[in-house]
């Protein structure tokens, strides 16, 4: 074949064998969320409407929209709301690495059978695969999202003060697309992971608009999830006997599903739902045990033994032990930081610290406390609700009015 009609086939089948690319890395990541027990609900190519939509076996929804069509995602759920960093990294590397598959795969072919389309199929998922294993951020074109590559969100999960909890504008960035392609699930597991994020925070008013909007939606394998949550909520409005049934009931959900982060969770929390002063700081059970060794769950115990300290006027005085136990939680949120945590141990602190008659003290756990909270008003920019609340803090100088842990 002549190589201008070689070059001119080439070109050809660039185009169709980048939306291949893109349709296989999301493939991986399906692939990869199936090895690691995650619930696939939706992938597809774009964002917007969709102008093809299809259910896959399996209940999963396949999509291709209109805008951005060069932009691939892939939808999970899971009952396990700490899921360890490997299962993590090995999702978000599972795209690039069967594009790297496949290249290798089209260019042994090339040997076999020389043709443009598996020349053309071998470049793209060469460059897709590598594109998306190297760390970087890029502008999602028509919006204010930012989004980081895959291999930029794996990275992070290893760097020091890099593995943060997402905020609750992160959490929904996506919702017009969900929406629109009809992925219920995806939809209510995000809506759930904000109004967590956002009872952390304290902004009580969206985290029971996100519960009502959850609840509204058809149930499914992470039911658990809610229940969970409204014994956070019920623990924060001190409604500790209900608090104590539904992380039971919760927990019962996770134990089928082997979720151990989950219940660890519950355990965890069902200290706060004892009456108040009697939780106890040294449960060998739970600060004991091997899965407390992993960072998030350290920094985890870390701010609960903080919390639970400041929470009994019995300890008004004790500041040694105050200064162990944040000098604790300091060391561990070096390896793993959760922003809407930090900021909930800090008021506590500075709270703690005026009670105590150390306003020097308490005026620094203030200004720590704002700096952490400037951080997530950052990512609060597109949801104006939030971000509404947020400015209401600032104004109100919340800082120093003590958080519980719940």
């Amino acid at each position: 074949m002549p190589p201008l009609t070689s070059l001119v086939l080439l070109a050809l089948c660039l185009y169709p064998a980048l939306f291949a690319a893109v349709a296989i890395h999301e493939a991986g990541h399906a692939l990869s969320a199936g090895v690691i027990g995650y619930r696939v609900t939706s992938l597809g190519l774009g964002t917007g409407k969709p102008f093809f939509r299809a259910t896959l076996p399996g209940g999963a929804i396949f999509f291709w929209c209109r805008e951005n069509p060069t932009i691939g995602t892939c939808w999970t759920t899971t009952t396990e709301l700490l899921p360890s960093r490997f299962h993590r990294a090995v999702l978000l590397v599972g795209g690039g690495v069967a594009n790297l598959i496949v290249a290798a795969l089209c260019f042994a072919l090339l040997s076999y059978s020389p043709g443009a389309l598996w020349l053309a199929l071998a470049v793209m998922n060469a460059l897709i695969g590598l594109a998306n294993l190297f760390p970087f951020r890029q502008r999602v074109a028509g919006s204010r999202k930012m989004m980081a590559s895959d291999g930029l969100q794996a990275v992070s999960l290893f760097l020091s003060r890099h593995a943060r909890a997402e905020v609750p504008q992160a959490e929904l960035g996506f919702r017009t697309l969900w929406q629109e392609i009809g992925d219920e699930r995806t939809l209510r597991y995000r809506l759930f992971r904000a109004a967590l994020a956002a009872q952390e925070l304290g902004a009580t008013g969206e985290t029971a608009r996100y519960v009502a909007e959850a609840e509204s939606l058809p149930g499914d394998d992470t039911d658990a999830h809610l229940a969970y949550l409204r014994a956070r909520i019920g623990i924060r409005d001190g409604e500790f006997e209900i608090a104590r049934g539904l992380l039971g009931e919760a927990r019962r959900h996770y134990k089928r599903s082997d979720a151990t982060g989950s219940i660890f969770l519950c355990d965890l929390y069902h200290l706060f739902a004892e009456e108040p002063w009697k939780a106890r700081l040294d449960d060998a059970r739970l600060f004991d045990s091997p899965l407390a060794k992993r960072a998030d769950m350290a920094t985890k115990i870390a701010a609960a033994r903080v919390l639970l300290f400041t929470s009994d006027p019995g300890t008004y005085g004790n500041v040694a032990t105050m200064e162990a136990l944040l000098a604790r939680y300091n060391s561990a949120r070096r390896n793993y930081r959760s922003d809407v945590e930090e900021a909930g141990v800090y008021r506590a602190v500075a709270a703690w610290r005026q009670k105590n008659g150390d306003a020097a003290g308490a005026r620094i756990a203030s200004e720590q406390a704002d700096n952490v909270t400037g951080e997530i008003a950052n990512a609060l920019s597109a949801d104006s609700a939030l971000s509404d609340w947020y400015r209401g803090q600032r104004g109100g100088h919340a800082a120093a009015s003590g958080t519980r842990f719940g």
